[in-house]
């Protein structure tokens, strides 16, 4: 099926225009790094830091390691707890149940990801097999999480070419995986506008459509030198996926099935991650509707990941959102930030025994040298 024409200059462009200096490299990741933990700290300072600790219960821990005091006989760094209540709250116990079965869902989204990936990269004609295409997803995602400017996404592509592809039909495979992406939100934000109403659902779009909008400007006058992967590409090569598809149709409805699929159990996974923090005393009651929402105001805030995979973009893309419609800020923000944490717990695990057990066909330093590499389709395609 070498005939899907996709150019790979958008998502799935591997290469850049130019040489990349190491030093504008590492300038770029560290400064990365820098506001990723900004906007976690922004997002816990205005949701209100001891609310956040006593919800997720981590001030109950903060407070047996002696690092807060609750009393004058107590020993601790920090002085005090503001509000009784805040200790009433932090001694509620967790369903740990609900943690691992989330963890456990979240493990069948990236499993179903990886089977759309396998689809994609066999609609290329890259010869191999599910395991194959499934460790070079997972090893990809992995990284992806842990480095911003969608860096794992060369590392897959450089493990489908370990594994026999091409440089242009790797680029072909992370397109397609951009415009299921884009496919995921499109669909359950027309879901949220069924259910919310055009007010609300423009509402919980505002803050999501301005981060990403701040990262688009950010990445701009930085495409040429930090990363080539870092947006969704243009009309004119989203058009010529969109009818090499039409060309598919079997194919095509197999991989949305799987895009929606994926999004219901990443949504799911918040919905445990909230139902095993709540108590009669702590409740977080979010209906569903907005709950899908806020997960596409963090997909949306995060399409072009200046953090580590877009990290503090989703949690504040997903809060925002709910604030803006009168949710409660710090059990909102205590929901998204417990889920962030499960959710790189498990898949930073998942990135080892992939790493560790089976392989990738490459490694971090063939996907930077990848990263920094010309692209010949991309110097063709101009």
């Amino acid at each position: 099926m070498a005939d899907v024409a996709v150019q790979s200059d958008g998502p799935g462009a591997i290469g850049a225009d130019a040489p990349r200096r190491s030093g504008d490299l590492v300038g770029s990741f560290v400064l990365a790094y820098g506001v990723a933990i900004a906007l976690l700290w922004a997002l816990l300072y205005n949701a209100g830091v001891w609310s956040v600790a006593a919800y997720t219960r981590f001030l109950d821990i903060a407070i047996n390691a002696g690092f807060v005091q609750l009393h004058d006989a107590q020993p601790g760094f920090i002085a005090g707890v503001p509000e009784l209540e805040l200790f009433q709250k932090s001694q509620e116990p967790i369903d740990i149940r609900l943690v691992f079965l989330a963890g456990a869902v979240l493990l069948l989204h990236w499993f179903v990801k990886a089977a759309q990936f396998h689809s994609f990269a066999r609609m290329v004609d890259i010869p191999t097999g599910f395991g194959q295409n499934a460790r070079s997803y997972l090893y990809g995602d992995g990284l992806n999480r842990l480095t911003p400017y969608n860096f794992g996404q060369v590392a897959s592509a450089s493990s489908l070419q370990a594994n026999g592809g091409t440089v242009d039909q790797a680029g072909q495979v992370l397109f397609l995986g951009g415009m299921f992406a884009l496919f995921e939100i499109l669909i359950f934000a027309a879901v949220g506008l069924y259910q919310l109403g055009l007010t609300q659902w423009l509402t919980m779009l505002v803050w999501p459509v301005g981060i990403l909008l701040v990262s688009w400007m950010w990445t701009k006058p930085l495409g040429r030198r930090v990363s080539p992967v870092i947006g969704p590409g243009s009309l004119q090569q989203m058009g010529q996926a969109v009818r090499a598809l039409a060309q598919r149709p079997l194919q095509t409805l197999k991989n949305s099935v799987l895009s929606i699929a994926a999004f219901l159990l990443a949504e799911f996974s918040v919905f445990l991650i909230m139902m095993a923090l709540t108590t009669e005393i702590i409740i977080l009651n979010i209906d569903t509707p907005y709950i899908i929402m806020g997960v596409v105001g963090g997909l949306i805030a995060r399409q072009i990941p200046i953090t580590p995979g877009g990290l503090g973009q989703f949690e504040w893309g997903f809060a925002g959102a709910l604030y803006l419609v009168g949710k409660d800020l710090p059990g909102v923000a205590t929901i998204i930030l417990f889920h962030t944490f499960v959710r790189y717990v498990v898949g930073t695990l998942l990135f080892g025994v992939v790493t560790v057990a089976f392989g990738s066909n490459t490694s971090y330093g063939k996907a930077l040298a990848l990263f920094r590499r010309s692209a010949p389709a991309s110097e063709s395609a101009s």
